[in-house]
Formats: structure tokens, C-alpha cells, sequence
């Protein structure tokens, strides 16, 4: 403190110190949403300085610890709610530890009043208010918080201010809006000693007035240009989706935690995502936008989700020793038998995972690098194989059949010496087996159905919970459960191969002819070159192969997609399915699109839609893409097979994952528990607490050459962070959030306020999409241009430009912050050692 202000003899009173401290603790939260009273952060610290003068560093710290804690009590009230509602804590603990917290995060300013106060007692020349904005700046970059937050922050509504954070990044206008605190204090200062405006006085109001005007003129020059920038750029059409869905529906848990009746939790969860789906609909029906963004973890489905990890691959073809995996994109890759040996059959467990069998009771399993061998007892032709979730099934010459089951291969009694020809899962819980003089059998029961034909059955398909085989004569048998019906088919032609897709049966004869078959209909298929195999998804996709060509077949075409040249004598074709099971793999490339339409109907009638919905199947309520085809980015949960991931994706109309992120910064308590493998007891002291996984890179979406920067829930408060996704040169950002913990408290609104000025510093388009609200579309300028509420399921369209620009804050980074952190460090080291002339 300068000379001309009394360090000692005008010290106030503790308890009126402990109220002005307390003042300025609430008038600093008053600042913040959902206040908004952005002009009281201009004088709101002068009554803790005035309070602060002539006290040692205890106390100045303690004060400074009181002005702390009411701000963070303030603006951090509602961790209490969090804990108390999702957390299932009591009023004491829950308030226990926000106080904690609170304490914590007081810290910054306890640090500060305590140094200055300390500095200015011991070094008369050092200027209170050129050292307390410069060790406050430095506190607050260095202590980190929970919920990072900035002194400045509270200025977000004040845009002809917050430009200058482009420049010195949001550090800067902390150290702006303390040093005019601290000038006015010093002013108030010398009036309560009855002093006059000393020369240090007048130097105090120029430079404090001087620096605030420059920011003030700065700000109003750069927001026009900012916006003659955005007019002049090309644009995207956004929709943003917030469903409304809070935090124990999206889980579909009751209100204290529990498990809901599993009927209860599956409607709960198809309804939610139901809502998402009719929502975009909408959104491509009447808005034609150009890409629909869902929040954080929105796609929470329950079972039978597909999906991939290879983005085109979709078929098998098997030669001799070869076999060729097809990617729609015209590549062929070759999976080479390692033995000189006829392959007869191939089955797949999901994409990763491929078995083949053949001559001699060859078996190899194909593990996604290389082949084993297996050895199975078995010296008779293998020509039949399916998978039974991680139990293998595999039949052949002379009725023998054998299953691979506990890490070994068991034989099984056949109960008849008929050839077993072919094989495929009836459902999750059983395998057809057909084969000669009309053998079907039932696995892992080894139930013989009778059946009303003795021909030889030599191929047979499986969808939605039934078989069709065929055979010799035009011998067509429908297989549900223990009954069997023969299928009229009207035409002479011995039938070698069968495929199912929807309600369609397509049948292939000796001789090459395709035969559709629907609604007990059957007709032969013109257009199309014979035939030697056919294979379907199970869904609608159907192959064929002729004439050295994989065709997709049409009702009435075939689309040449492969060819297979090097090929010589295939025997088998065989669609490798989609992988089941949720979380998906953290490198999924391709998800399940349903064909399905949505129930018709309006968001009001949602309960009406999911009943309406119920004979859908499974596979298509829980594909994330049913009803609208825009590119979608949406949050989902993945996993390594080990640990699981808080993700993002970007899907195109094909379901193919076009990109993915997975969140870096994961959020205490709520996704990760600190030391808990240490100390394995910690989870059962926090139940609710989340397992999750970091992700260890930033990454940015590609979408018809425009780049997206992805950020996952309060990554986008973290300036360092949301820097290090604009120097992947995106052309907007994007938030995917779930602030449905918070309630409807402040929370929301300080998240979005806090997120403003990453649009700024990086001057793009910042899109916000929350699960319960505040979803908002920010400007480059951060201004906020529109923004749902708490309160019902909303959605935003929103024109926003694609801006690539590059401001010194991305080129000279925290440097501002550095700085101060720096000076900070040598004010706290002088204030050890007592001034000659003090």
C-alpha cells in the first residue's frame, strides 16, 4: 500500500471486516446467473480491500477466505442438490461436503488478501493495487477447481468487454476487472483517511480508467468486424435436439437410486429415444437441416443394438483354401486357410471372430489377425456350422455333430446317420440343423422334428424366430419352434440355397433362378444372371453370387458389387453379421439403420406412439437412425471390452460412423472415483459414482469437407482444452451435455454463461446441446443468439457460419496467465523478507 494510505492506524474493525467481506463474496455471485448483475463485479471486491488494510497475512487470508466462500456458497449452492437428489446423501453430509468444496475454491482469494496485505505492510512502494489483481490472476490460474470458473466469467453478458479475451485469453479480463477494483478501492481508501486525490491517486484512476476504456473501444471495433466476417461466410443449417429426459429417466432408475421393473425400464428407454427420433423427423421434415445434434449421452438403449467395427465389410466368400471378406466399397481382402483343405461352410460369431469347417473334420477359428486349427476327434466331412453365442456348433457326414463348449470340443448324438448339409440359429437359444432324407434337428436339445418329407434338405435361414429350409423337389419347410409346415412352391426346380430378408423368402435353384417368395406367394425373379449363392443380413440386404460377381439384389435387379476373378469353385456365401451388445466397441464404424417407419403421431401423444410401437422389432426400436437420415451427432457409452468410454459420434445416413470422440476430462465423483482402485472401499461408500475412462486425444468430425470440433460436457468451461480442439482448424464447435444432474438450479445457466467466451477466444460458433437445458447456439462474439429452457422437450434450427480463423490467444496461449502465475510467485516469495524502510 503506497504511503499516502495508512496501513495500520485506520484499520477496521474484525467484525465489520467479516461483513464487508461478506458483501463483496455476495456481490461477486450476484454477477453470475441467474442474477446476471453484471455491473456490481466492477466495485464488488473494494469492501474486502477496505477491510483488508493494515492486517497481516492471517488476516488478510481469513478475510479473503470469508469473501471466498461466499461467492462459492453462492454460485456452488446447488452440489448440495446434486448430492442430496441423485447422490441420496442427507441435508448434513450433502451440505458438509459443498462446504468443503466451497472452502476449497475460496482458496484463490484467501491466498490473495493474505500476500497483499502482507506485501503491503512490508514494502510500503509496492502498490496494492497493481500487486492484488496481479497475485489474484495468478492464484486463480494456478489452484485448480473442481468446476473451473473465472473471475471474469460473470462479464459474459457484458460483449463490448469480453472481446479483449481473444487477445489475452479470459486470465486477462480477470486481471482488468481486479485492477479497477482495486483502483476504486484505493480511492475509497484515501477518502476515509480524509485525504485528497494524491498524484498516486491520479495515476491510479488514468491507468485504471485507461485500461478499461481501451478494452471498452477494442471490444466495440472488433464485434462489427466479427460480424461482417460471419455475414460473408458459408453457412450450415443446424438442428439441435433436447429431449427433456432427466437424469433417472435417461438411466431409467427410480427417484432413489433403484433399479425400475425391467418391463418399466425398457418402455422408459425405448420412449426416450423415441423422442429424440420423432423430434429430428421433424426437424428434416420441415427445417431441412443440414446435421442434428443430440446431447450427451442420449442413445441409452437396452438390448439387440448392431453394430460394427469394420465400416463396409459385410460378406464372406469361400473357395478351396480361400476366403474372401467383401467391403462394399469394392475391397477384397483374403483370409487365407493356412492347410491345403476344402472349406465347406463358414459361421460368424460377430465380425471378429469367423469359424470354417470342412473335409476331414477341419475346423479353424479366425481370431481377427490369424487362423487356429482346431482339433476336434472328428474324421468325417464337416459341411454345417453355427455359432450359439460363444458356443460352436458343427455337423456333417453321416449324422456326426459336435459342439465346442468350456474351451473344448464335446461330440453329441446325432440320433440318426443322416448327412447334416447346413445350419443356422433359430433364435438366441437354439440351432437348426437339416440335412438328407429330411432330417431337422433341434440344438443343444438333439431334438429330432419329424418332418413331412423324406428329401434331402441342403440349406436352410433363420430371421425373427424362424427357419426356412429347402431341398431337392422344390421342397420348402417353415421351421417355428417344434412345428413344421411345407411352403407351397408352384415350380419344378431342385432348391440348393435360401435367404430371408423382411418378409421376403428367396429361394435358388440348381439351376441358377432366383425365387421370391412373400405372403405365401412365390415368383420367379427376372433380370437377374444365375445364380450359384445367395446370403442375407437377416434385415433386408440380399447377395448373390454369379458369374464370378456379388450382386445385391432388388426385387426385380441384381447390383454387380464384388468381383471375385481370383476365386476358384465357391461353395459357401456368408453375410458376416452385426456384432450385438451395448456399450458398443470404442471403434465402432458403422451402427444398425432401421428401415422401420415411426409411429405416427405427435410428441404429445408419446405414451399412444410407444404402444403403437410395441410389435416393432427389437433391432429397429433400438437403432439410433430410424425415421430421418440427416447426419447425426449424438453421445453414446462405448468400451475397449475392458474399460468403458464417454463418447460422441457423427453418423451419416448409412448409419457409417463418419467420427468419434472420447471424452478427455471426466468429471469427479460423477464419471470416475478418485483412488478407488487404490482403495476399493470408496465405492461402496459412493455407490452413485461413475467407472468411466478417459480418452487421451481431441479430434475433430468431417462432414462434406467442413471440420467439427467435439467437445463432452464441461470440457467446453476449460479454455486450455477447447484451444487444443481449435488448433485442429474446425470450422464450429459443438458441446454435447448432460446438466440434467444440477435440476433445475443455476447450474445450467452458469455452464452456458462460462461457455461463451471459448467462442470468443476462438472466435467460432459454439453449439450447445443439453439433455434438460440450457441448449443454446452461441456467436463468435459470445453473444448468445438462442437457448431453450428447463421446463419441456425443445429443439433449435440455427444458421451458423463456418468460420476457420486463427486469434493471438491460439497462437500465444495462456502466456497473459504465465505471467502473472509468475510474478505471483516472486510477490509470495518478497513478502518473506521485511523492507529495509518498512
Amino acid at each position: 500500500m503506497p504511503k499516502d494510505v495508512k496501513s495500520s492506524s485506520q484499520k477496521t474493525h474484525l467484525l465489520l471486516g467479516i461483513l464487508y467481506a461478506s458483501v463483496s463474496g455476495c456481490l461477486v455471485f450476484l454477477s453470475f446467473p441467474k442474477f446476471n448483475l453484471f455491473p456490481l463485479q466492477w466495485f464488488s471486491l473494494v469492501p474486502l480491500i477496505v477491510a483488508c488494510r493494515g492486517r497481516s497475512f492471517k488476516g488478510g487470508f481469513f478475510l479473503g477466505f470469508i469473501a471466498g466462500l461466499v461467492t462459492n456458497l453462492g454460485g456452488f449452492y446447488w452440489v448440495s442438490v446434486v448430492l442430496k437428489d441423485f447422490g441420496h446423501m442427507k441435508d448434513a453430509p450433502a451440505w458438509a461436503l459443498t462446504c468443503l468444496l466451497c472452502s476449497y475454491q475460496a482458496l484463490p482469494m484467501a491466498f490473495t488478501c493474505g500476500f497483499s496485505a502482507r506485501l503491503a505492510t512490508r514494502y510500503h512502494k509496492v502498490m496494492w493495487f497493481l500487486a492484488f489483481p496481479i497475485i489474484y490472476t495468478g492464484f486463480e490460474w494456478l489452484v485448480p477447481f473442481v468446476f473451473p470458473w473465472f473471475f471474469a466469467n460473470g462479464q459474459g453478458h457484458f460483449h463490448a468487454i469480453t472481446q479483449i479475451v481473444e487477445i489475452f485469453g479470459v486470465s486477462g479480463l480477470t486481471f482488468l476487472l481486479v485492477f479497477v477494483n482495486s483502483a476504486i478501492a484505493y480511492c475509497v481508501l484515501l477518502k476515509l483517511e480524509g485525504k485528497g486525490l494524491s498524484p498516486w491517486g491520479i495515476v491510479v484512476v488514468v491507468i485504471g480508467g485507461a485500461l478499461f476504456f481501451a478494452s471498452l473501444v477494442y471490444g466495440l471495433k472488433r464485434i462489427p468486424e466479427v460480424d461482417e466476417l460471419v455475414s460473408k461466410s458459408q453457412k450450415i443449417k443446424l438442428g439441435v435436439v433436447e429431449a427433456n429426459i432427466g437424469i433417472f429417466e435417461k438411466e431409467a432408475k427410480n427417484k432413489d437410486g433403484t433399479e425400475m421393473d425391467y418391463k418399466d425400464k425398457v418402455r422408459l428407454l425405448y420412449k426416450n429415444l423415441l423422442k429424440h427420433q420423432i423430434m429430428s423427423a421433424e426437424l428434416e421434415k420441415e427445417q431441412k437441416v443440414n446435421l442434428i445434434i443430440w446431447p450427451e449421452s442420449s442413445y441409452w438403449p437396452v438390448t439387440r443394438v448392431l453394430s460394427r467395427e469394420r465400416w463396409e465389410d459385410f460378406a464372406l466368400v469361400t473357395g478351396h483354401r480361400n476366403i474372401l471378406m467383401l467391403s462394399a466399397d469394392k475391397h477384397t481382402e483374403t483370409l487365407e486357410i493356412p492347410e491345403s483343405v476344402q472349406i465347406n461352410a463358414v459361421a460368424f460369431q460377430d465380425e471378429k471372430h469367423v469359424i470354417a469347417v470342412g473335409a476331414k473334420g477341419a475346423v479353424f477359428i479366425y481370431d481377427g489377425n490369424e487362423w487356429h486349427r482346431h482339433t476336434t476327434g472328428i474324421d468325417r466331412d464337416l459341411f454345417a456350422v453355427s455359432y450359439l453365442h460363444h458356443n460352436i456348433f458343427v455337423g456333417g457326414a453321416q449324422g456326426v455333430l459336435a459342439v465346442w463348449d468350456e474351451g473344448k470340443w464335446k461330440p453329441l448324438e446325432s440320433k440318426t446317420n443322416s448327412n447334416i448339409r447346413a445350419m443356422a440359429s433359430l433364435s438366441d437359444r437354439k440351432v437348426i440343423a437339416v440335412g438328407d432324407n429330411g432330417t431337422i434337428i433341434v440344438l443343444p436339445q438333439i431334438n429330432i422334428i419329424p418332418s413331412s418329407t423324406q428329401e434331402d434338405l441342403v440349406a436352410v435361414a433363420s430371421a425373427k424366430g424362424k427357419a426356412v429350409a429347402v431341398g431337392k423337389k422344390g421342397i420348402v419347410l417353415e421351421i417355428e419352434g417344434m412345428r413344421v409346415a411345407q411352403m407351397p412352391f408352384p415350380f419344378e426346380a431342385d432348391l440348393k440355397a435360401v435367404a430371408i430378408a423382411k418378409e421376403n423368402v428367396f429361394l435358388l435353384s440348381e439351376k441358377g433362378v432366383l425365387f421370391r417368395c412373400s405372403s405365401g406367394v412365390c415368383s420367379e425373379v427376372k433380370g437377374i444372371a444365375p445364380l450359384e449363392l445367395v446370403a442375407s443380413d437377416g434385415f433386408e440386404t440380399v447377395l448373390g453370387l454369379g458369374q464370378k460377381k456379388v450382386f445385391r439384389l432388388r426385387v426385380d435387379a441384381g447390383l454387380p458389387v464384388f468381383d471375385i476373378q481370383t476365386l476358384r469353385s465357391p461353395r459357401s456365401l456368408t453375410y458376416i453379421p452385426y456384432s450385438e451388445g451395448y456399450p458398443w466397441s470404442k471403434d465402432v464404424r458403422r451402427v444398425y439403420v432401421s428401415k422401420e417407419p415411426l409411429p405416427s403421431g405427435s410428441l404429445g401423444e408419446i405414451e399412444k406412439l410407444v404402444d403403437a410401437d410395441a410389435q416393432t422389432p427389437v433391432e429397429d426400436r433400438n437403432a439410433v437412425r430410424r425415421g430421418f437420415k440427416t447426419p447425426l451427432i449424438f453421445g453414446a457409452i462405448t468400451t475397449d471390452g475392458e474399460h468403458d468410454y464417454n463418447s460422441a459420434h457423427l453418423i451419416d445416413s448409412d448409419g457409417r460412423v463418419l467420427g468419434t470422440y472420447h471424452k478427455n476430462y471426466l468429471l469427479i465423483f460423477g464419471e470416475f472415483l478418485p483412488f478407488s482402485n487404490i482403495f476399493p472401499f470408496l465405492k461402496k461408500w459412493f455407490p452413485e459414482a461413475g467407472d468411466l475412462t478417459p480418452g487421451d486425444s481431441v479430434t475433430s468430425f468431417s462432414l462434406d469437407g467442413k471440420a467439427i470440433g467435439v467437445m463432452i460436457c464441461y470440457e467446453d468451461i476449460i479454455p486450455q482444452f477447447t484451444r487444443k480442439v481449435a488448433s485442429l482448424k474446425p470450422h464450429l464447435l459443438v458441446n454435447i451435455t448432460n446438466d440434467a444432474w444440477f435440476g433445475k438450479t443455476s447450474e445450467p445457466y452458469e455452464h452456458l454463461l462460462l461457455a461463451t467466451f471459448r467462442a470468443i477466444e476462438n472466435r467460432l460458433f459454439l453449439i450447445r446441446s443439453t439433455n434438460t437445458g440450457v441448449s443454446a447456439v452461441i456467436d463468435p462474439v459470445g453473444r448468445i443468439l438462442k437457448e431453450t429452457d428447463l421446463d419441456n422437450p425443445e429443439t433449435i434450427v440455427a444458421e451458423v457460419a463456418l468460420l476457420q480463423t486463427e486469434t493471438p490467444y491460439q497462437r500465444y496461449r495462456d502466456i497473459f496467465a504465465w505471467a502473472c502465475s509468475l510474478l505471483t510467485l516472486l510477490f509470495v516469495i518478497s513478502s518473506f523478507f521485511r523492507s529495509k524502510k518498512a
